[in-house]
C-alpha cells in the first residue's frame, strides 16, 4: 500500500481533474450560457488545460483527483434549480459512496462501495427522468423521427414540434446514427431510455479502460475512475435533457475499448459515433493528425459511416432535403446571443464575433500548435483532443452546455487511459508543412522537433 504522502503528490491527473471541475462550474453556474462567473471558470479551466499539457510529471494518479468526486456532486446540488427531495439525498448518497471508495484500502469494502455507487448513481438518474421531465425540442425531435422511421417513414422529410421562442416546427436536423439509436427506445414508449442506456455504456466504457491501463491495481484503478465519472454533473444534466451527445460518445467510448484487440468491432462503433453528429470532428482532429493507426481507423470509419449510414437516408430523403435538414438548417440559424462562447464576449463589449476566416484562423493555428507539442500516449492524444476542442467551441456561434460537456467527457477519457500505449507519427505532408512554417516564426532559430 502506498504511503498516504505520496498518494497526496501532484501530477498532471491532478490538475486535469482541477481542470474538469472548474469546466463543470463554468458550465453550470449560468445553466451553461454566458456570464462573467461562467467565463471566468471557462478561462480557468482553459489555463489548468495548457499546464497539463506542460506538466511533465508522472500521469499516475493519487488520492486528491479521486476523493475530488463529492465536489462534482455538491455542484449538481449547488447549481440545479427545482431541485426534488428525493433527488437530492440520492446525490448526497453518491458523494458519499464515492469518497469511501476512493480512500478505503480494504479490498472487500472498496467493491460494496463500486457496486453501491454505481446502483446509486442509476437511481439518481431513473428519479431525474421520471419526477423531472423536460420539454424540449430535441425530445420531441428524436421521438418523433423514431417513430416515423418505424412506421417505414422517411424522418428527414417529416416537421416536428419546436419549444424555441418563434420557431413553430423544425426538421429532423441530427445525423442518422441518431435515429436508427433512438427507436427501439421509442418502441418503449420514450427516446430517453436510449439517452440512459448509452450514458452508461459510456461511462462504463471508461470505468473498463481505467481498469485496463492505470498503473495501479485494477481494483483500486477502477474504484478511483468510476466515482469520479458518475459524480461529474454534466453527464447526468446531458442524459436527462436528452441531448444526443451521449449517440456519439457511447460508440467512441466502445472504439477506445475494443480497437486493440477487436479492431474490426472497435471501428464499427467509430463508424456509429460519426454517424451521430458532426460535433465529433474537432477531437478527431489531433488524432488523425498524431496517431498513424488511428488515422487508418478513421478513414476506414468514415468510408463505413458514408456508405451504411449517410447514404441509405440521403437517397430515402433527397440529397437537397437530406443536406437541408442536416447543414442549411443549421446555417440559417441564428446566433445565440448568450453562448458560452468567444462571440459573447466580444458582443459585451461591442465587438463582431469572430466570422467564418477568422475562425479558420484560430483553429488552423491551434492544429499547428498542437503538432508542436509531443504526445507520448493515447491519454495525451485524448488531452490534445480535448484542447482543440475546446478551442474549436469557444469560436463556435452556438457552444452552450452540451458542447462543453463534450470536452469534459474527452478529459475523462484522457484520465480512464492512462498508460496506454499508441504509436506516434506525424503525415508526411504535415511534417513538411509545419517546418516550412516554423522557419518563418521568430523563435524557428531554435529548431522545431
Amino acid at each position: 500500500m502506498r504511503p498516504f504522502g505520496h498518494e497526496l503528490s501532484w501530477g498532471r491527473s491532478e490538475i486535469l481533474v482541477l481542470a474538469l471541475f472548474a469546466l463543470s462550474v463554468a458550465d453550470m453556474v449560468d445553466g451553461g450560457y454566458a456570464s462573467w462567473p461562467a467565463f471566468a471558470a471557462l478561462a480557468l479551466a482553459l489555463l489548468l488545460l495548457g499546464v497539463a499539457m506542460l506538466w511533465h510529471h508522472s500521469l499516475s494518479p493519487g488520492f486528491v483527483p479521486w476523493t475530488a468526486a463529492p465536489a462534482f456532486a455538491v455542484l449538481m446540488l449547488l447549481f440545479i434549480g427545482d431541485r426534488i427531495p428525493m433527488v437530492d439525498w440520492t446525490t448526497a448518497v453518491t458523494a458519499a459512496l464515492a469518497i469511501t471508495s476512493g480512500v478505503t484500502s480494504h479490498p472487500v469494502v472498496r467493491r460494496l462501495t463500486v457496486s453501491a455507487l454505481l446502483l446509486t448513481w442509476l437511481v439518481t438518474v431513473s428519479l431525474w427522468i421520471a419526477l423531472m421531465p423536460i420539454h424540449i425540442d430535441v425530445l420531441s425531435v428524436l421521438h418523433g423521427g423514431a417513430t416515423r422511421l418505424l412506421h417505414g417513414l422517411d424522418p428527414y422529410t417529416g416537421h416536428y414540434t419546436s419549444t424555441t421562442p418563434g420557431v413553430r416546427t423544425v426538421p429532423y436536423d441530427y445525423s442518422p446514427a441518431t435515429v436508427l439509436l433512438a427507436a427501439p427506445a421509442a418502441l418503449l414508449g420514450h427516446v430517453r431510455y436510449t439517452n440512459a442506456t448509452l450514458g452508461c455504456v459510456s461511462l462504463l466504457a471508461l470505468s473498463t479502460l481505467a481498469v485496463r491501463n492505470l498503473a495501479s491495481t485494477s481494483t483500486r484503478s477502477f474504484a478511483r475512475i468510476v466515482p469520479v465519472s458518475l459524480c461529474v454533473p454534466l453527464m447526468t444534466l446531458v442524459i436527462w435533457a436528452g441531448w444526443t451527445d451521449v449517440y456519439m460518445l457511447a460508440p467512441f467510448s466502445l472504439w477506445l475499448l475494443w480497437r486493440a484487440k477487436h479492431p474490426v468491432l472497435g471501428t464499427g462503433c467509430l463508424a456509429v459515433a460519426l454517424g451521430s453528429t458532426f460535433l465529433i470532428t474537432p477531437f478527431l482532429v489531433p488524432l488523425f493528425l498524431w496517431s498513424p493507426t488511428m488515422r487508418r481507423e478513421l478513414i476506414l470509419a468514415a468510408l463505413a459511416s458514408l456508405g451504411l449510414i449517410y447514404l441509405p437516408f440521403v437517397a430515402w430523403a433527397g440529397p437537397s432535403t437530406f443536406f437541408h435538414d442536416l447543414v442549411g438548417f443549421y446555417i440559417g440559424l441564428p446566433t445565440i446571443p448568450h453562448s458560452l462562447a468567444l462571440q459573447s464576449l466580444l458582443a459585451y463589449f461591442g465587438l463582431p464575433g469572430p466570422n467564418l476566416v477568422v475562425t479558420a484562423v484560430i483553429l488552423g493555428l491551434a492544429a499547428i500548435a498542437l503538432t508542436l507539442w509531443q504526445p507520448t500516449g493515447l491519454s495525451d492524444l485524448l488531452l490534445a483532443a480535448a484542447a482543440f476542442g475546446f478551442v474549436a467551441f469557444l469560436v463556435n456561434r452556438w457552444a452552450f452546455f452540451d458542447y462543453w460537456a463534450l470536452v469534459a467527457y474527452v478529459l475523462l477519457a484522457a484520465l480512464a487511459t492512462t498508460g496506454m500505449a499508441e504509436e506516434i507519427a506525424l503525415p508526411i505532408w504535415w511534417l513538411v508543412g509545419r517546418r516550412w512554417f516554423a522557419h518563418r516564426l521568430p523563435w524557428s532559430a531554435s529548431g522545431s522537433p
